[in-house]
């Protein structure tokens, strides 16, 4: 017997089961393009101002139709373990310099320090993505003043930077005032270090200078650990945790970087503090504000602090080095003297340069440190 297919129901059962497999319109997949970045430029390298923590950095793209977009910035070129900034849809806002300093911190960059960051702007809508192409900006966290957790005094920094290599050193820009090391053991006052003291009838200006001058400390108390310094290690001596006593490697670095490096001393001098006739009160581009400071020729002599000699005229920075044979210093001085010496920078009021010289340990000079 032959079979006849029905074929009205046959065709109505066939459009039945193609219509149960048309998409609804909630189920379209929902695709995001590839966005289109406008700003901010790639390449840019910016110094994020802690003075301006609302400083705006311009983000520009173009927008699709209920997409929500994002920031998102990472220290790998795969975007791995990224941190996200929103941003509205509307495909021109602002990133703070505050929100960028933050978000550097979440990333793991130290302070002070500067990263290279690779950088796009995802658009999202539901479970669907799309990125612009990566770029990249190079930042630098905050160069907010230092509180040093002993006594809470505050100090300025600086930076300077090697163009060829990208090398970069974070100095302190004012001159060490503690009175104790990291883990609490005091110094000696009168001993280890001496302060000036502000006299009856002195300026608002002479009590901030002499507030800027910080203390003047013996060699030995400045590196603490003798024997470390002596083998050329860098050390912490007086310097807070995560510093260092500026090497005389370190100070090299410093003058040869300035602008002009024949005449280094007018970039790091604060004009501001110097004898009132000086012949190079300096400009202080560097922003390492060097006051003129004078020194003590031995604290354990001479300990009142009005003895300090040359105050208006010369500053003298303790470094962390000694000498040793066959170092070339300018005047030849005696090698049989060097186990009681150590290597000193100065700034003076009628120079635009820097003298090394090598003194005896126990004058009393000013410190500077460098970020480890």
């Amino acid at each position: 017997m032959k079979k006849f297919l029905n074929y009205p129901i046959l065709f109505l059962a066939i459009l039945s089961v193609l219509a149960s497999c048309d998409p609804k319109e909630d189920d379209i997949e929902q695709k995001v393009s590839e966005v289109t970045v406008l700003l901010p430029d790639d390449l840019e390298e910016i110094e994020l101002d802690y003075q301006a923590p609302q400083k705006p950095l311009a983000v520009e793209w173009k927008t699709e139709d209920e997409v929500s977009y994002q920031f998102v910035l990472s220290l790998k070129e795969d975007m791995s373990n990224p941190a996200t900034i929103s941003l509205n849809n509307v495909g021109v806002d602002a990133i703070t310099h505050h929100e960028l300093d933050s978000v550097m911190g979440v990333l793991g960059v130290k302070i002070y320090n500067r990263a290279e960051l690779y950088w796009v702007i995802k658009g999202i809508k539901g479970t669907n993505s799309g990125t612009s192409k990566s770029r990249i900006m190079e930042l630098w966290r905050f160069m907010n003043p230092f509180v040093d957790p002993r006594d809470g005094e505050i100090y300025r920094v600086t930076k300077v930077v090697d163009p060829l290599t990208g090398d970069y050193w974070i100095w302190m820009a004012d001159n060490m005032r503690c009175k104790k090391y990291s883990d609490g053991t005091p110094l000696n006052i009168g001993t280890d270090v001496l302060f000036l003291n502000n006299l009856p009838g002195d300026s608002e200006h002479k009590k901030e200078w002499n507030r800027l001058r910080g203390g003047y400390y013996t060699w030995n108390a400045t590196v603490r650990d003798v024997a470390a310094a002596e083998k050329g290690d860098k050390v912490q001596g007086i310097a807070p945790a995560g510093w260092h006593i500026a090497t005389k490697q370190d100070w090299d670095n410093l003058l040869n970087l300035q602008e002009d490096n024949s005449n280094p001393g007018t970039y790091l001098k604060d004009g501001s503090y110097w004898l009132a006739s000086a012949l190079d009160f300096g400009k202080n581009t560097s922003k390492f504000n060097a006051v003129a400071s004078g020194f003590f020729w031995e604290p354990l002599k001479d300990r009142t602090p009005e003895n300090v000699l040359e105050q208006e005229n010369i500053s003298l920075f303790w470094t962390s080095t000694v000498p040793v044979a066959g170092d070339e210093i300018p005047w030849n001085p005696p090698a049989s003297a060097f186990p009681t010496q150590a290597y000193s920078r100065a700034l003076d009021a009628n120079s635009s340069g820097s003298a090394l010289y090598v003194y005896d340990r126990m004058r009393g000079y000013t410190v500077r440190c460098v970020l480890n």
